[in-house]
């Protein structure tokens, strides 16, 4: 009984094989025929079924059984990465990872990519935050947050981008998680340092974030909070002033009518200050001579550059307790700290960018683009001489590379994002919520480290 069962288990084995090998031309010919109509998955099936069976020597049309079966693999594997790719740019990333995990052959590389960050902004999205560009964020981009203004304005969009409150400009708030809030009011700027301008029947005002009215519209006119204060202006012969600064509690720091007159080589100026304080000072323009300017703190001091800084003619705007100034003669720049005092000598050509998170982009001799530190040490090196660097804003900073890459990078130096399609669209922001500005044939748009911006047809159908 034993012998008949071995027997039996022996022409089991050996009789399919003589089966597969008499259907050698069958095979390659249904081969064939499933090559011709696109049919890799059946095709790959009979290869593997001969290479099972021995006949790894075998050609058809003249290529080696093995490098079919390597081309029919790649080509299946593009298919179910187009499939799931196309998922995933409609954020169906369930669908997505379905789709990779239905391909019947080893996944490739790009596979297991997309199959990676599918996991990944499924978790975020179940996080109620958008991390990424949705048809719906494009909805609310176009609909609501480019409608304040023109061209949606820059602090309204990074706003959005933020997280934080942005507005349609008609009394309306919301943010990217999905939250809005209606106020009565006619017209509504953006939030800055925790209230926002809003006008009620002509006269301006400002409310905090919890849409409370906390300094009365009263004002002729008014701009945003910068560095705790606000310029204001009153109708003519309304109070004590005119033209002044307030504080966030609505109290008025003091008049322009009381400003003193600058000295300069026994010559009086009579300055101009501007709108906006930044670092404690204000940046002003004497004569309305846009070429000669000083610093104006907010008692109505001027920084006292002219008596510590002879060769001194031009001063710009403090940030991080460093101004940049100019010399008169030689046309360096420097800059110089809230007491006048040169920190960093006068031995650049221009100042394209101020301090921001440490880092400032100056101008070297042949017009070379740098990085420097609060010492005026040059950093990140391998980009000097860029096309265009951008200030560092949470981390991260736009250039455009000496060669003409368009790209995003952190303090490290390493490339986070670069721009595919450089001909077509710039990006024009740090990155903030894995997003950034962008501009393509002069319409600004968002897009997102994965690749997607607004622009893109699958969003707007």
């Amino acid at each position: 009984m034993k012998i008949i069962n071995f027997v039996f288990a022996v022409l089991c084995f050996i009789v399919p094989l003589r089966l597969q090998s008499q259907d050698v031309n069958k095979l390659i010919d249904d081969c064939k025929m499933y090559f011709q109509y696109g049919e890799f998955e059946a095709a790959l099936k009979n290869l593997n079924v001969l290479i099972s069976n021995g006949f790894t020597e075998v050609e058809i049309d003249g290529v080696p059984i093995k490098d079919l079966v390597v081309v029919c693999s790649d080509t299946i594997n593009h298919f179910y990465y187009e499939k799931a790719l196309k998922s995933f740019r409609l954020r169906d990333f369930e669908k997505a990872i379905d789709w990779i995990e239905q391909c019947p052959v080893d996944s490739s590389k790009q596979l297991e990519q997309l199959k990676h960050k599918s996991l990944a902004l499924k978790d975020e999205l179940k996080k109620h935050h958008p991390m990424c560009i949705t048809k719906e964020l494009v909805k609310v981009f176009k609909n609501k947050v480019m409608k304040y203004g023109k061209y949606g304005c820059d602090a309204n969009i990074m706003a959005y981008i933020k997280g934080e409150w942005a507005t349609d400009g008609v009394g309306n708030y919301f943010d990217i998680k999905g939250n809005e809030h209606k106020t009565k009011y006619r017209t509504s700027h953006p939030f800055s340092e925790g209230l926002a301008l809003v006008i009620d029947y002509g006269k301006y005002g400002f409310i905090n974030e919890n849409f409370e009215l906390v300094i009365p519209c009263e004002f002729w006119l008014a701009y945003d909070f910068s560095d705790g204060a606000a310029y204001v202006v009153r109708d003519v012969g309304v109070g004590p002033y005119r033209r002044y600064f307030i504080d966030k509690d609505g109290s008025p720091l003091f008049d322009y009518r009381r400003i003193d007159k600058l000295k300069k080589n026994g010559i009086e100026y009579a300055p101009v200050p501007g709108p906006y304080y930044k670092d404690g000072y204000l940046l002003c323009y004497e004569n309305y001579d846009i070429h000669v300017t000083s610093l104006l703190d907010k008692t109505g001091k001027f920084l006292p550059l002219y008596e510590k800084v002879v060769d001194f003619k031009y001063v710009g705007q403090m940030n991080e307790g460093l101004a940049p100034f100019c010399t008169n003669y030689e046309k360096k720049w420097g800059f110089v700290d809230g007491m006048g005092k040169v920190i960093i000598k006068p031995i650049f050509e221009d100042v394209e960018y101020l301090f921001s998170e440490g880092l400032a982009v100056v101008e070297k001799e042949n017009n070379k683009r740098c990085y420097i530190n609060k010492n005026g040490e040059v950093v990140l090196e391998q980009f000097e001489g860029a096309r265009m660097l951008d200030p560092f804003e949470n981390g991260t900073a736009h250039i455009i590379t000496e060669d003409g890459k368009d790209v995003i990078i952190d303090k490290q130096g390493q490339i986070v994002y670069e721009n595919t399609a450089p001909k077509l669209q710039t990006i024009r922001s740090s990155i903030y919520n894995n997003m950034f500005v962008i501009t393509r044939n002069g319409e600004i748009g968002l897009g997102d480290i994965f690749g997607f911006t607004t622009f893109d047809d699958m969003f707007n159908e």
